[in-house]
């Protein structure tokens, strides 16, 4: 095929794709307080997760010199190993710990839009075959595409990161198995690593996808690997290639999976049911808006492609020829049906049968793949268009009525930027239909590719900034100052306070929003709070982020003596019923403000225990121990002591995963931390001899202690930590030897 560009034309292209997002980000890298945050009012990861976890980072990493294994402000504390909302495993976002936190993310954002557009240009033009102008096109089809955008305005930069190394790993997989390349293999293993690690939900619809594409290419299109190698060799030569992915994949990947399937088990995600997983499913009634440009940029929901892409695109797809079109096809088609969630069966069945879907929610995030599709066919659509192919008209005059139609009768703009927006692509699609005249000459093809160029990005940038706005870090609420609480207390605020204030202010709560809860803690807080809805949310306790979940707690109640337990000194609330543990001290804007009678200090040692075996529900026995009944020790020891009122003890936190506690006790009891209980807990005495960390009271953890005066060390550093670091080692171990072997097994082929 022509090539389109010259060589020098093709560089600055590429250079263009990776400039181009940090040019329509400008205004968010300026500095390094400008937030890039979404123009709807649905919220965003940017301030509920990344920021605020990032300023968590950056203070650990400032106070201790390392990256930290847990954070005890939010949630009564919560593990970083594995944890796929911090972003700790990923490298480039390691930069984050030393460069103004806005800033660091924002230039993140456009680092990866500008690598997934590269990416594409790649893929497209030395596995497809396309012309520089056609995989420019492509590239900025996909980077720029109105999902990716509109995940950009929702913050979700785990999500982005993942889906912008997806053009990267299928090159490097194609290039893998058209030549059974060790180094391609261990490439494509190594940036698939990338982008589970950013991820892991992500990356395994990527994983399915890549499998599908791996058997397709040998199915239907045998690389000549496969026919100029003997049975016996090419079983060697697939089985070194696969081995060589796996060591790329635990070189970049496998401390991080080590840690995750550690974590997985005691997740509330492996209960998830099907409507749980299908949340945020695609209404089938969108689809008819794929040319209305949205007014309010709900990523999950964003199903609008763009003038320019549909009318590229359609061309492509009814007119022209490219490798492996059927399975693009496919691939777009199937997208879209599992987008649609429980819509169609397809979602249904592979909930039940693929093993790992039980895991994952919002399926409206395939529809990533679907841009993938036609991002590939808007690029085999310019190589045509250029070309002179007919078509055009009458796909750009079909694309000029849907898109009238849809802006006035089924979706109306309603703020100026979307009328921009729409603006931007009538002008586009009505600039396709005049270019299209001069395309006819080829004196003029060049200089039409570059307009069309032109007017993808035009289009497709005015889209984005109708979906972004800057803005300012929130402001402390002034009410926090008339608390009395200290920073050394746990407090209670049905949600009234953002997960970037609680870092900001130092507040210490037990309630949060984030995906990733311990099983455990969520049910003992649904217990405290007197609510267990049947329902998965991304909050705990889950009525706060989920208007089910609160609907079928009409009479939710807070409980003093089992968030006393988990030194809950406060609480701030207003609708919600209490116990009468609690006495009011105070009211703010909005609500009143209660001191608990029952708050606990952060440990203190319980002379009455009851042995649990695994066995045993704790949650119904909840109910006994908080009516003054022993205290649940899951596989400890029954104890039958008198309360010791001289007993002391004193929890102090020395960093985000390490605390100290001073017990003097005059007979020997129970030490219960009011910290959430996980298996990566050890706990060490001042003689140095580790003692057995137990699960006491459903969700916390503690140890038994002699009489007398004690020092324990309390340090979160699971096994898997260990065993990710040899799993790293032994890949780069492997990675090298088989680099050598590679060198070596060439030469002797050479030579042949």
């Amino acid at each position: 095929m022509a090539s389109g560009l010259t060589w020098r034309a093709e560089t600055l292209a590429v250079l263009l794709l990776a400039l181009l997002p940090i040019l329509l980000l400008l205004p968010y890298l300026k500095d390094g307080e400008t937030l890039l945050l979404s123009r709807s009012e649905l919220g965003t990861d940017y301030i509920a997760k990344h920021l605020p976890n990032t300023l968590f980072l950056q203070n650990a990493w400032n106070e201790t010199g390392r990256l930290p294994t847990w954070r005890p402000q939010i949630m009564g504390g919560v593990p970083i190993l594995g944890n796929p909302s911090y972003l700790v495993a990923y490298p480039p976002y390691l930069l984050a710990l030393i460069l103004p936190a806005p800033w660091a993310l924002n230039a993140v954002f456009a680092l990866h839009l500008g690598l997934a557009g590269m990416g594409m240009y790649a893929y497209t033009k030395l596995r497809l075959g396309f012309s520089g102008l056609s995989a420019f096109s492509s590239g900025v089809a996909y980077m720029l595409a109105p999902k990716m955008l509109a995940h950009v305005s929702g913050g979700q930069l785990d999500i982005v990161i993942a889906i912008a190394w997806l053009p990267w790993v299928l090159l490097a997989l194609d290039r893998a198995l058209d030549g059974l390349s060790l180094i391609w293999g261990w490439l494509a293993g190594f940036l698939f690593g990338l982008s589970f690690v950013a991820h892991p939900p992500t990356a395994f619809i990527t994983f399915i996808v890549l499998v599908a594409y791996a058997l397709y290419l040998v199915t239907r299109h045998r690389p000549a690997a496969f026919s100029g190698l003997r049975r016996n060799s090419l079983a060697l030569r697939t089985l070194t290639t696969g081995l060589a992915a796996a060591i790329g994949f635990l070189l970049s990947a496998g401390a991080y999976l080590a840690s995750m399937l550690e974590l997985i088990p005691y997740l509330n995600r492996t209960d998830l049911s099907l409507a749980d997983s299908a949340a945020f499913a695609l209404p089938p009634s969108l689809l008819a808006l794929i040319l209305a440009v949205p007014s309010v940029p709900f990523p999950e929901w964003v199903v609008y492609i763009g003038i320019g892409i549909f009318i590229f695109a359609a061309h492509g797809i009814f007119r022209d020829q490219i490798w492996g079109k059927a399975f693009w096809l496919t691939l777009g088609t199937v997208s879209v049906l599992f987008a649609l969630g429980t819509s169609t069966p397809l979602f249904a069945w592979a909930f039940q049968v693929v093993p790992g879907f039980e895991l994952l929610r919002v399926p409206s995030r395939s529809w990533f793949f679907v841009s993938l599709t036609l991002a590939i066919f808007c690029g085999a659509g310019v190589q045509g268009f250029v070309q002179g192919r007919r078509g055009f008209r009458a796909a750009a005059a079909i694309g000029l009525f849907l898109l009238i139609v849809s802006a006035f009768f089924i979706l109306r703009p309603q703020n100026p930027w979307q009328w921009a927006a729409l603006a931007a692509a009538v002008i586009s699609g009505a600039t396709i239909l005049i270019l299209r005249q001069f395309g006819r000459w080829p004196k003029t093809r060049n200089r039409v590719g570059l307009a069309i160029g032109s007017v993808l990005i035009l289009e497709l940038a005015v889209v984005g900034w109708s979906f972004w706005q800057p803005g300012a870090t929130p402001a402390v609420p002034e009410w926090l100052d008339q608390l009395p609480f200290t920073e050394t207390e746990r407090v209670y605020t049905e949600g009234r306070i953002s997960p970037y204030t609680t870092e900001i202010a130092g507040l210490w709560i037990v309630e949060g929003i984030d995906p990733v809860q311990l099983k455990h803690y969520a049910s003992y807080i649904e217990a405290a709070t007197k609510c267990r809805p049947q329902v998965y949310s991304i909050s705990v306790p889950a009525y706060l982020a989920s208007a089910e979940a609160a609907a079928s707690c009409p009479n939710r109640q807070i409980d003093s003596y089992l968030l006393g337990l988990l030194n809950v000194q406060f609480a701030v609330t207003s609708d919600i019923q209490l116990d009468p543990g609690w006495s009011r001290v105070g009211e703010i804007e909005g609500g009143l403000v209660y001191r608990n009678q029952n708050g606990m200090p952060r440990a203190f040692v319980a002379y009455d225990t009851q042995r649990l075996t695994d066995d045993d529900d704790p949650l119904t026995r909840l109910g006994e121990s908080a009516a003054g009944g022993p205290l649940m020790v899951v596989n400890g020891t029954d104890m039958s002591e008198a309360n010791d009122p001289s007993s002391e003890a004193s929890l102090e936190w020395t960093g985000s995963d390490r605390f100290t506690v001073e017990v003097n006790s005059k007979s020997p009891g129970f030490m219960l931390a009011s910290v959430p209980y996980m298996p990566g807990w050890k706990a060490v005495n001042h003689k140095g001899v580790e003692l057995p960390v137990y699960r006491a009271q459903m969700a916390l953890m503690g140890t038994y202690i002699p009489a007398g005066k004690t020092t324990l060390q309390f340090g979160y550093s699971p096994d898997s930590l260990v065993i990710g670091q040899w799993v790293r080692g032994f890949a780069v171990i492997a990675s090298a030897i088989g680099f050598v072997s590679f060198q070596v097994w060439d030469r002797r082929l050479a030579k042949r």
